[in-house]
């Protein structure tokens, strides 16, 4: 994960835990480079590209952010992923800042009203 994508999912991360101490929030380090030997253990221990930033289990749902800063896009392998969980009826959202993920809980609010 490049360093400007990295310091937005730490505010993001302590942002969360901070509203909802009780939930389960963990990363996924897909993204590092990494040997030959390494990523072939990886991927044989279930590594799947394009897997979100970070996935948040809250009140029995479970959500997927994938962090990306202002300018930054998904790869193909994200779009894929996001396309697989979204046909799955989970939520998934492209989190830039705090800000996104207040928007994010406005969304699934309106939707469960």
């Amino acid at each position: 994960m490049k360093h400007n994508e990295s310091k937005i999912q730490i505010e993001i991360v302590k942002y969360i835990r901070l509203l909802y101490p009780k939930s389960i929030l963990f990363s996924v380090p897909n993204g590092h480079k990494r040997n030959i030997i390494t990523a072939s253990y990886l991927k044989r221990e279930g590594l799947l590209h394009g897997v979100s930033d970070l996935i948040w289990i809250n009140e029995g749902k479970v959500y997927f952010f994938e962090v990306k800063t202002d300018k930054g896009t998904q790869s193909v392998y994200q779009k894929e992923f996001q396309a697989a969980i979204e046909k799955q009826h989970l939520r998934y959202a492209i989190l830039r800042s705090t800000k996104d993920f207040d928007e994010f809980l406005k969304l699934i609010q309106t939707i469960i009203n």
